[in-house]
């Protein structure tokens, strides 16, 4: 997303170091604009570099590093990045989002809750269609075989992971009878709503 993975790697190798008090160890995140320059002045020493060195390691030019170094401009959020991987830190999306300006990681918050959201009525909605018969048949079966084809196991498996016994499983599959509440609890505990849209829309013919 930032670019770290890039040919400073090879020039610059990361090295476990703590600087202050920010670094993997500590498990403590640069927190003011005060800590990021710490933190990068930290590394800059740890390493024995130049501004041009430490520049190239964080994807910035030597005027930035000054303009950031004396309070003119916060340190970009690709900066940050950066800087964070050099220190030792995993880059994770918590840690993506701890550093982009307010606007975007509520952007962002707002459309996972969004997406969340249809995904479950998504999946609400399709339980209650296969509840309905269909010319006298129940439709669970098509549904269960496109979960156990989607985690590559067999349909016989995955009935005995949602509770479902040998016989039970033949009823539902072959329309006698509605697939179980209790079923239906574990396929929501067993696939996120993701997968779930994702089996979904193949039964219905979406790419």
């Amino acid at each position: 997303m930032f670019g770290l993975d890039e040919q400073i790697d090879a020039e610059f190798p990361r090295r476990p170091h703590l600087h202050g008090e920010v670094g993997r160890n500590s498990g403590t995140l640069p927190a003011s604009a005060i800590d990021w320059i710490a933190a990068m002045d930290g590394l800059r020493a740890a390493n024995a570099w130049t501004d041009a060195d430490l520049g190239r390691a964080i994807g910035l030019g030597p005027s930035m590093i000054n303009q950031c170094r004396s309070g003119r401009r916060p340190l970009p959020p690709a900066a940050r990045i950066r800087l964070l991987s050099r220190l030792g830190f995993r880059i994770t999306r918590a840690r993506l989002l701890s550093v982009v300006p307010d606007e975007i990681r509520d952007a962002v918050l707002e459309a996972d809750s969004q997406s969340s959201f249809v995904q479950a009525t998504l999946v609400d909605q399709f339980f209650d269609q296969i509840d309905e018969p269909s010319d006298g048949a129940f439709q669970a079966g098509p549904f269960l075989k496109g979960l156990a084809d989607f985690r590559h196991e067999s349909i016989h498996a995955l009935g005995s992971s949602i509770g479902l016994s040998p016989a039970d499983l033949e009823k539902v599959c072959s329309g006698q009878t509605r697939l179980p509440f209790r079923s239906k609890a574990a396929i929501t505990e067993h696939f996120s709503g993701l997968e779930l849209g994702a089996v979904i829309l193949s039964l219905h013919g979406e790419p």
